[in-house]
């Protein structure tokens, strides 16, 4: 039950010839497999994480090739080498991600690969918008994505140009979704217990929350990230990213409400990640006087 609760709302609200990313394991696989239990399959599926994978981009050409653009080879290669001049050039952040060996180049760790699959992503959307309809089950966020997208029930929409503004029903349609679907999940006695589906859901609302922080809908954002830690009250995501917003508009008391909150529950891998952040909300709303000067040397001579 659990599960048609979350591909059924997705696939019966994609029109035929949809080109859907999925991005969370069950918005891969599970939308995946029982969209081709259907006849015709009325989407084509792909894995926004897999991408930059030349393996299972030869498998998507083999399976959609005839009937969608997708990236060759040479496509593929341009966006590893756009990713690494951004890096060179300083135009986006390194990290850990490239590595220089022997004069080759690799990428590594999720930040870099992401940042290829956000590009790869983008020519698969550029080449394909005018003829397929595009939505979006977040996992990463994309930022180039934002100025296209809109809350489309358990997912988003990415319209084929970007959207000036979000229409008032369209807010208050994915508000009366939400409401629905947050009580329809609440009364099920599976749901309470079952932390891959909570934690599922909520990323799917915080997802719909990042919209609206990204278009500055502040009370939106609000409400819509406090549900999402309603239907997980343990998820980082939901709990970070609200304290971020909060934090960022000097909403200093309630963004630590927010993560004294999550520290009471969270399990113990996240505990020291959420201390830390907890004790930095702290230090920015009660800031140490400086230190005073002193002419006494730091190390005896």
């Amino acid at each position: 039950e659990l599960m048609a609760a979350f591909t059924e709302p997705i696939l019966d609200s994609l029109p035929a010839g949809s080109i859907y990313f999925g991005g969370t394991d069950a918005g891969r696989f599970a939308v995946t497999a029982v969209n081709d239990l259907q006849t015709p399959p009325p989407a084509f599926c792909l894995t926004q994480n897999g991408l930059a994978d030349n393996t299972y981009m030869a498998y998507l050409r083999e399976i959609y090739g005839k009937r969608i653009w997708l990236p060759a080879q040479e496509d593929s290669n341009a966006a590893f080498k756009q990713y690494v001049n951004d890096v060179k050039a300083g135009r986006i952040p390194a990290g850990a991600d490239v590595k220089i060996e022997d004069g080759k180049v690799s990428v590594q760790g999720v930040g870099g690969v992401m940042q290829i699959n956000g590009i790869l992503a983008r020519m698969i959307f550029d080449h394909n918008k005018d003829a397929h309809p595009f939505f979006v089950e977040e996992s990463y966020v994309l930022p180039w994505m934002y100025p296209y997208l809109e809350p489309f029930g358990l997912i988003l929409k990415l319209h084929a140009e970007p959207v000036p503004e979000l229409a008032p029903e369209t807010i208050a349609r994915d508000r009366r979704f939400w409401d629905e679907t947050e009580a329809k999940l609440t009364a099920m006695p599976e749901f309470a217990g079952n932390d891959a589906a909570r934690r599922l859901f909520s990323k799917l609302r915080a997802a719909g929350a990042g919209v609206y922080e990204y278009r500055k809908l502040d009370a939106e954002a609000e409400a819509a990230f406090r549900q999402a830690i309603r239907l997980c009250p343990t998820s980082p995501e939901a709990n970070f990213r609200l304290a971020d917003m909060l934090a960022a508009r000097q909403r200093l008391d309630e963004a630590i409400a927010v993560m004294e909150n999550l520290q009471a529950v969270c399990p113990p891998e996240q505990a020291e990640r959420a201390a830390s952040y907890l004790q930095q909300l702290k230090d920015q709303r009660n800031p140490k006087p400086d230190e005073p000067a002193t002419d006494s040397p730091a190390t005896e001579p």
